[in-house]
């Protein structure tokens, strides 16, 4: 007789946790059908191993099904598509100011209320502040300040540092597909491309997964580790190893300007 069974394939250990994946999902469908949003993402990680432990997007969609599914469900938009990300990007605005030497821990800026460039005016969504340091233009979400901030680079300082912590560039994270977004080269960048980078318009747009890498690095006294979703990959019948997760590591801030900016959100 012929023995026809197939040999056991290799067993492949995600890095999710399946109760806060669920919790992720669930939490995330309730809010983005209260805000009544178009499309919606949660992304939980380690930062210190760069593990993702939940993953979900809105809207889902059954995979048992995904046929009866519009390709926008289905992909992973989450590090495929782009946008600007906003005031989020103030963090990295600021650690990168901390780590050029642009700015040390005590700078102050003028804040009032509008700064402009030629025709074109920027302006806060609450009017000026007048004298703040980097803990309020967190706290007043400035982006005056942060304008003033990313003008006291050098074009280059400010896209070699966002290039370390990979937004330009994919992340290297182990699924197919992912966007490298976009970051125009800063031979290009005019002086208002500069400012409004500073408050994440300008010359940066991000997957969302870029923005979880990149304010992680911050998160882990800044050494950016790069994403994963797999963590091992193993045989089903001995349980040997074959393949353990070994991300890509480099430091991106000094250990203690990633903790002034840590706890400067921390004091938010």
């Amino acid at each position: 007789t012929w023995d026809i069974t197939p040999p056991l394939g290799r067993h492949v250990e995600l890095t999710i946790d399946n109760a806060l994946q669920h919790m992720a999902e669930k939490e995330l469908n309730a809010m983005a059908i209260h805000s009544q949003c178009t499309k919606a993402t949660a992304i939980l990680t380690d930062p210190t191993n760069g593990e993702i432990l939940a993953w979900a997007n809105y809207p889902s969609y059954d995979p048992n099904n995904y046929a009866d599914f519009p390709y926008k469900s289905t992909k992973n938009w989450a590090m495929v598509d782009v946008y600007q990300p906003g005031s989020t990007f103030k963090i990295i605005t600021v650690a990168s100011g901390l780590e050029t030497g642009a700015i040390n821990k005590s700078t102050h800026f003028y804040d009032s209320g509008a700064i402009s460039f030629g025709r074109q005016t920027i302006h806060n969504h609450h009017g000026g502040h007048g004298t703040i340091d980097l803990l309020h233009l967190f706290i007043h979400s400035s982006n005056v300040a942060s304008a003033q901030l990313a003008l006291k680079m050098t074009p280059k300082q400010f896209y070699d540092k966002l290039q370390e912590f990979s937004l330009g560039k994919k992340t290297g994270i182990d699924l197919p597909g992912e966007s490298k977004g976009l970051l125009l080269r800063w031979q290009r960048w005019k002086p208002i491309d500069q400012a409004t980078t500073g408050f994440g318009q300008g010359a940066i747009s991000v997957t969302p997964l870029q923005l979880a890498t990149a304010v992680g690095a911050v998160a882990n006294n800044g050494v950016l580790v790069q994403p994963h979703v797999i963590r091992r990959v193993y045989d089903p019948k001995t349980g040997v190893t074959e393949r353990w997760a070994d991300p890509e590591k480099h430091r991106v801030l000094s250990e203690d300007n990633a903790k002034h900016v840590n706890s400067l959100l921390g004091d938010n």
